[in-house]
């Protein structure tokens, strides 16, 4: 058990200083091949969760959320983005709202079935009541992932591994920004 522990964790802190290095190497780029960055998308939910495996949307301290209170638990919610253009490397920006009485478990993210990004949380009474139920516990956490990627399309998940019903404990996701890294030619094309 404890071997298991700590592989889970040295995976985690692998999988985080990949995405430290690749986010400082890809940063300071300059010149030809050089990545310009450019937002592709927002999916801020003000007018629903359009393309989205669950479309529920909640408001949660004045802005509109994937999910949120008394909606996603044990879930996993996805879409699928297609049309990107062409690209070297792909961010993602968004929030992960812990709601409530979370006890040690953890939200993640996936980009096209990989896990990109997790967080574990414990119940802490110091807490705000911001959108959730009765436990002062409501963290907005900010989520920030670049990652290599070619691909046309994106799949982006949200889940958690929650073990009670959603009155109790559950997430939510904000505003999600894609950023597209298009890199330079030599003769400063496509900067």
């Amino acid at each position: 058990m404890l071997f298991r522990s700590l592989s889970s964790m040295i995976g985690k802190c692998l999988v985080a200083l990949v995405v430290l290095v690749t986010l400082n190497a890809v940063a300071a780029q300059q010149g030809p091949g050089a990545c310009n960055w450019r937002l592709f998308l927002t999916d801020d939910f003000k007018n629903g969760a359009h393309g989205w495996s669950k479309n529920a949307v909640t408001s949660c301290g004045g802005s509109k959320i994937l999910g949120g209170y008394d909606k996603f638990a044990r879930d996993e919610v996805f879409k699928t983005y297609l049309g990107l253009p062409d690209h070297t490397h792909l961010r993602v920006r968004t929030s992960f709202y812990f709601l409530d009485a979370w006890d040690k478990e953890t939200g993640y993210m996936k980009m096209d079935d990989t896990i990109v990004w997790t967080k574990t949380r414990a119940y802490s009474a110091n807490g705000v009541n911001t959108c959730g139920g009765d436990a002062n516990d409501e963290i907005a956490y900010p989520v920030d992932v670049l990652i290599p990627h070619t691909r046309s399309s994106l799949d982006l998940t949200f889940g958690a591994n929650l073990d009670e019903n959603p009155r109790e404990e559950s997430w939510g996701v904000g505003s999600i920004l894609v950023y597209l890294c298009e890199t330079c030619d030599a003769s400063g094309n496509g900067c």
